[in-house]
């Protein structure tokens, strides 16, 4: 049974983006919605949804919301100015460039700022890197740090994330489909050399990407309103072509129950027993999910692969002694020296026993929650909204 407060959250968030007043319980708590609100990286969806729904908040939290309002607008002004800079300078010197995620959604949206963006997403041809090196020097950019998928760099407080793929190769059922990202990529019709991706295709990206953070460790509420922000504004997609792709990621019972609670949030339909576990879920998560899902889905991840017998064991071990490439993204010096790793390992071990002993006893106390009655559970809830591992040759 989903909880008032949750009904009230969603209904705030319709009335944010649609300008409909939401009807609210009596006994709403507007502390709660503030702080559920900074755990969602949405206080200026809520705060236009309270706005729109004629709530007289405290003044002491009105301030509250106003203020980060307003940090948030003064940070997409910010995000604006900087990325067309980066644009300019990617079509001036001929770097092939396609902008993804929250750059594009953002737009779409009554009003900007409703749609937080923690980063810049752009996917980058790696073969031209050593030319963008030099062009993100020179606004300003430092590199910070290398992933599997992209490279990162930042100017404070601006993240700009090159994407080497669209997808992680750890995400081994989905990378088959993404492997080459820029297979979806059309030249822009202004000419340069930006490129997009059809509307289909960027919806698809979309639904994966919500399907790989769920299963990772949950997902936020902008997730959901991205859903709904973007078919109010494609009302023309191709769905049989959709459909069709979305089957071949293996996505096609999620896909179904993702829709089925977007019209529970904004079209009044009634809840079914999945769409409450999506939306306790979502609402339970925050922006980027919980370190416990994070732990479970890892533990569930190796056994499927068959990487791991004890998790627990393996869990501890990753957690002390990082994976070569982790350590390498802490201490670039070992791409150059792989023969410091040892030294290294002792000298994190120290630092870290010295400075975050909280952070050491969290870590155990989260392993030791790893049994496998638990990760059994979270494969199950999974299933139940129609996602799982599946591991299988390339």
């Amino acid at each position: 049974m989903i909880s008032d407060i949750i009904t009230d959250v969603i209904g705030l968030v319709k009335s944010g983006i649609t300008g409909e007043p939401a009807v609210l319980h009596d006994d709403l708590d507007f502390n709660n919605i503030y702080r559920l609100a900074v755990k969602h990286n949405s206080v200026p969806l809520l705060y236009y949804g309270l706005v729109n729904s004629g709530v007289t908040l405290p003044p002491e939290l009105e301030e509250k919301f106003f203020a980060a309002v307003c940090r948030n607008i003064m940070m997409c002004e910010y995000q604006d100015a900087e990325s067309a800079k980066l644009e300019d300078a990617f079509r001036n010197s001929g770097i092939d460039y396609m902008p993804l995620k929250g750059f594009i959604m953002r737009e779409l949206y009554p009003k900007r700022e409703m749609r937080i963006m923690a980063d810049v997403d752009i996917l980058i041809r790696l073969e031209q890197y050593e030319q963008i090196v030099p062009i993100m020097e020179g606004l300003g950019f430092k590199f910070t740090v290398e992933s599997p998928k992209e490279l990162i760099w930042d100017k404070p407080p601006l993240s700009v994330e090159l994407h080497k793929s669209l997808v992680s190769d750890k995400c081994d059922d989905y990378y088959k489909y993404y492997a080459d990202g820029w297979k979806f990529a059309d030249k822009a019709l202004d000419g340069s050399t930006k490129y997009v991706m059809s509307d289909e295709d960027f919806f698809i990206f979309m639904v994966t990407h919500l399907a790989k953070h769920y299963r990772v460790a949950g997902i936020g509420i902008r997730h959901i309103t991205d859903i709904w922000v973007y078919l109010k504004n494609k009302p023309s997609l191709d769905m049989e072509y959709i459909d069709a792709e979305i089957s071949q990621l293996k996505l096609t019972e999620f896909f179904k129950n993702i829709l089925k609670t977007v019209d529970v949030w904004f079209n009044g339909a009634e809840h079914d027993n999945v769409t409450e576990l999506i939306t306790e879920k979502i609402i339970n998560s925050g922006s980027f999910g919980t370190t416990d899902d994070a732990n479970k889905s890892s533990a569930l991840q190796e056994l499927k692969s068959g990487k791991a017998k004890n998790v627990r064991t393996e869990h501890i071990l990753q957690s002390v002694f990082l994976p070569y490439k982790n350590m390498c993204l802490l201490f670039p010096v070992l791409k150059k020296a792989p023969i410091l790793l040892p030294a290294l390992w002792v000298w994190r071990i120290i630092k870290t026993a010295a400075k975050k002993k909280g952070t050491l006893v969290g870590r155990y106390n989260a392993v030791k929650a790893l049994s496998p009655e638990n990760i059994s559970q979270y494969e199950q809830e999974l299933k139940a909204v129609g996602l799982e591992y599946k591991f299988e040759d390339r």
